[in-house]
């Protein structure tokens, strides 16, 4: 065999081999883009499925959001109303002093008086006092813990309102009691009905005090006399 034909043979094995790695490759290439194309195209129906179960995801939530807006519109029509009616409801509700008032009726009711007289004596009442504007004045003696005695009993309307009082004695430097009330302790004067009901005001010198005799209204105020004495100074007005 000549050496040509060997140079030939080679070069003809070279060409196969150089064409069969080409094939290859081809091959090679073709099946990434096939597998791109067909990744590509997955990729893209998944897409669009997420996009469309989020789209339907959106539209519920805008559904579910408009539902809670209007729920919440009506939720603050009800609360404004309810706000309406507590606001009306507390303008119609008694003060602590009308239910005081409306107590102070019930008790009389129970305790037997008429109703026509409760309401008679309630229009009867004005801001308007018809009174003698002649004031008495007496004094007396307040008896105290260690004293008690004569002349610490006063009377006004016609002997049937008896005034009396218990004071704290006063005390020397030692912290001896002594035979006087302390006028600037608390003490207890009682006003006695000739029926022998009785009030009490108690407190510092000075008091005031109201007493209702039948249509007649006695309004005492005491003050600190001399050592010893209290001097109560009545006025009569017309009751109510």
């Amino acid at each position: 065999m000549t050496l040509g034909s060997w140079e030939d043979r080679g070069r003809t094995k070279r060409r196969r081999r150089v064409f069969g790695r080409l094939f290859v490759l081809a091959l090679l290439v073709g099946a990434i883009a096939i597998a791109g194309t067909w990744s590509y195209d997955i990729g893209t129906t998944l897409a669009r499925q997420d996009v469309t179960l989020l789209e339907r995801q959106v539209a519920e939530l805008s559904e579910q959001n408009d539902a809670l807006r209007n729920e919440r519109v009506g939720l603050d029509v009800e609360i404004n109303a309810i706000r309406e009616r507590e606001r009306r409801l507390l303008a119609a509700a008694p003060n602590e002093q009308e239910r005081a008032m409306l107590a102070l009726i019930r008790a009389r009711e129970e305790a037997g008086v008429d109703p026509e007289r409760i309401k008679f004596v309630i229009e009867a009442v004005s801001n308007v006092r018809e009174c003698d504007l002649e004031p008495v004045t007496r004094r007396f003696i307040a008896n105290t813990e260690v004293r008690t005695g004569s002349n610490d009993t006063v009377s006004f309307a016609s002997n049937t309102v008896a005034v009396t009082a218990i004071g704290t004695a006063a005390k020397d430097a030692e912290g001896k009691p002594l035979g006087w009330f302390d006028p600037a302790l608390p003490i207890k004067a009682a006003f006695t009905n000739i029926d022998g009901s009785s009030t009490v005001a108690e407190g510092v010198l000075p008091l005031q005090h109201s007493v209702v005799v039948r249509d007649q209204e006695y309004r005492f105020n005491l003050v600190a006399g001399e050592r010893s004495f209290i001097a109560v100074t009545a006025d009569r007005c017309q009751y109510p």
